[in-house]
């Protein structure tokens, strides 16, 4: 995925989209290690907790603004699920966008379970 991945993402017919405000803790948890030198190891810390939440499913993970700018990303482009999170400069307005392949039959049960996920903890 190129740096301007959340635009290819949104149009992307494979997959379904929706939108949810970030969960304050992992938005807390991304703008610590953002100011820290481990942020590569936190967002594959929290792509291990999202492969918690899914069981059999897998997951990518990207993380950038919506200007467009990817901080970073593990997406191959052949997930199951991907989180994009949208870092905006106040906590509140920071968005979780969730990706799931349409042909999934358990995809309603996904977005459901990953609405606001806290990625905050764990791994």
């Amino acid at each position: 995925m190129s740096q301007d991945g959340l635009s290819e993402w949104m149009s992307n017919e494979r997959y379904e989209h929706r939108i949810c405000g970030a969960h304050p803790q992992t938005v807390h948890r991304l703008r610590h290690a953002l100011r820290s030198s481990s942020f590569e190891t936190e967002c594959q810390g929290m792509l291990l907790k999202v492969a918690e939440l899914l069981n059999d499913n897998t997951a990518g993970l990207a993380v950038g603004t919506a200007l467009g700018k990817v901080y970073w990303q593990l997406i191959e482009g052949i997930e199951d699920v991907v989180l994009f999170f949208v870092l905006d400069v106040v906590d509140i307005d920071t968005k979780q966008i969730t990706f799931v392949r349409r042909q999934l039959p358990n995809k309603e049960l996904l977005f459901k379970h990953l609405y606001k996920a806290d990625l905050s903890n764990g791994v």
